[in-house]
C-alpha cells in the first residue's frame, strides 16, 4: 500500500532551537546518535521501509549501548534533561515509604518492588525511611533495563544507605508470586505508544516512521493500523466530533503499558501497586482541543514536540491515559483502590508532619524546603498534573496516600 508521508503533524510541531550539529554535545553522544540512526534505518529496511512509532521509541530510548537510557548520556536533576520528584526533595520518597510500610505491616511482611529506578535516589530514601520506622523490607527489588543505570543506582544507594544495599536486587522482570508494595514513578510516560489518526468518516490510521532521503532525516507516514490491540483501543476512543475543529484527530494509544500491566498482575500474589505519572483520565485525555496528542520531548530542560530529531539524545514521553489502565487492571484480576493527584497523595501520606519535623531539626532549611514542597504539591508545579493510580491484589489494608480526595469517580 502506498504510504502518505507528512513531514510535520502541524505547524506547531517545532524543531529544538538549534540544529544538532550546533549543540555543545560530547563526541560520544554524537557517535551514539549516528550509530542509533543507522540501526533504525537497518530495521526499517527489514520492514518495507518503515517501523511503527512505538518501535522507533523503543529503539530511541532503550537500544543497547546507544539508546537514550542505555548510552550513559542521560542525566537526572537540574544538570540533566529533566527533574523527577525524588530529585526535588527526599520527602517525596519518604511519603511513598509510608505507604509501603502500611502495606507490609498489613501483610505481616514482604518486599518492595520499584520499576525504572532512575539514579537510585528514591530507592535509597525509601529504604532509609522504612528503617527509621522499623519496617525494613525483606528485599528491595529494582527492575531496570539499562545496565549503565543499574551501575549508577548501585553506586548511589551504596553511598547513601551502605548498610542497606544488600537488601537491593536488580532484576530483568518482576519476581513471581511477589508480595508487598510496588512503585513505578515516571515509568509509564516513557513506554512506547502507538500514534494514531482518527478520521470523522474513515477508519483510523497509524503513524509510522520512515526515512526521508531528501531531507536526510526521519519523517511520518500514515497507513492502516497493524496491531490488533491498537485497533481496538483506537476504536474505543470516545471522541465528540461535533466539537472537533478538524475532520481528523491525532492522539496515542498505550499498547505497551497495557501488556506491561497484564504481566505485572500475573506476577503479583498480594499487595499494592502505585503508579505515579503525568496524565489524565479518559474524559480529559481525549478532549476535542487536544487534537495533536500528548507527545513531549525533553532536551536540556527544553520541551518540544518533535520526536523525530535528536534521536537517542532526547527523552521521549507521552502522557498516561489512566482510565484504560484502570479497566485493564480489573480485567487482569486487580482491584482499583485509588486515584488522586500527586499533591493530595503526598499530603495524605504525612508530608506536612515530615516538613515540620525537618524544620524543627534545622530551621535554616525552612525556605528551601518550602520551595521544594511547592514544586511537588502545588497545581502550578507537579501537584495537579501528576496523578497516582493505586491498584491492589488480595489486599484489603490501608493505603495512606488515598485517604483524602480519592477521585475514583473521575476514572
Amino acid at each position: 500500500m502506498m504510504l502518505h508521508t507528512t513531514q510535520r503533524l502541524s505547524q506547531r510541531m517545532m524543531e529544538p532551537r538549534r540544529r544538532l550539529s550546533d549543540r555543545d554535545l560530547p563526541a560520544s553522544a554524537l557517535a551514539a546518535h549516528a550509530e542509533l540512526v543507522a540501526r533504525i534505518r537497518a530495521r526499517m529496511a527489514q520492514q518495507q521501509g518503515r517501523i511503527s512509532y512505538a518501535e522507533y521509541v523503543e529503539m530511541a530510548l532503550f537500544e543497547i549501548g546507544v539508546g537514550y537510557y542505555d548510552s550513559g548520556q542521560v542525566q537526572f536533576g537540574d544538570k540533566g534533561d529533566f527533574v523527577t520528584a525524588p530529585e526535588i526533595s527526599p520527602l517525596f520518597s519518604r511519603c511513598l515509604a509510608h505507604n509501603a510500610i502500611a502495606v507490609l505491616q498489613h501483610l505481616g511482611g514482604g518486599s518492595v518492588l520499584e520499576f525504572g529506578a532512575g539514579a537510585g535516589t528514591m530507592a535509597g530514601e525509601i529504604l532509609l525511611e522504612m528503617e527509621r520506622q522499623a519496617c525494613v523490607p525483606k528485599n528491595y527489588f529494582i527492575v531496570e533495563r539499562s545496565t549503565k543505570l543499574r551501575i549508577r543506582q548501585q553506586t548511589n544507594i551504596t553511598a547513601h544507605a551502605p548498610h542497606l544495599v544488600h537488601r537491593v536486587q536488580w532484576l530483568d522482570n518482576a519476581p513471581d508470586d511477589f508480595s508487598g508494595a510496588v512503585f513505578a514513578n515516571e515509568l509509564l510516560d516513557a513506554f512506547p505508544v502507538q500514534r494514531v489518526r482518527l478520521h470523522r468518516d474513515a477508519p483510523a490510521q497509524e503513524f509510522y516512521v520512515v526515512w526521508d532521503e531528501k531531507d536526510a532525516g526521519f519523517a511520518w507516514a500514515l497507513d492502516e493500523i497493524d496491531d490488533p490491540v491498537a485497533r481496538t483501543l483506537a476504536a474505543q476512543i470516545p471522541l465528540d466530533w461535533t466539537q472537533c475543529a478538524h475532520t481528523h484527530y491525532d492522539t496515542e494509544v498505550h499498547v505497551a503499558a497495557y501488556h506491561w500491566l497484564r504481566e505485572l498482575a500475573a506476577r503479583v500474589a498480594s499487595g499494592a501497586i502505585m503508579l505515579i505519572d503525568y496524565g489524565y483520565p479518559r474524559s480529559e485525555y481525549y478532549l476535542p482541543e487536544r487534537d495533536e496528542g500528548t507527545i513531549v520531548c525533553y532536551f536540556q530542560h527544553q520541551a518540544h514536540d518533535n520526536p523525530l530529531v535528536l534521536t537517542g539524545i532526547q527523552d521521549l514521553t507521552a502522557h498516561v491515559e489512566f482510565s484504560t489502565l484502570a479497566e485493564a487492571a480489573q480485567e487482569y484480576g486487580l482491584d482499583v483502590a485509588g486515584f488522586t493527584t500527586q499533591g493530595h497523595f503526598l499530603l495524605s501520606s504525612g508530608l506536612e508532619d515530615m516538613v515540620g519535623d525537618v524544620i524543627k531539626t534545622s530551621a535554616r532549611d525552612f525556605l528551601p524546603i518550602i520551595q521544594q514542597i511547592k514544586r511537588l504539591v502545588m497545581p502550578t508545579g507537579m501537584g495537579e498534573m501528576f496523578k497516582v493510580l493505586g491498584l491492589t491484589k488480595h489486599y484489603t489494608g490501608p493505603l495512606p496516600g488515598f485517604r483524602i480526595n480519592n477521585r475514583l469517580d473521575r476514572l
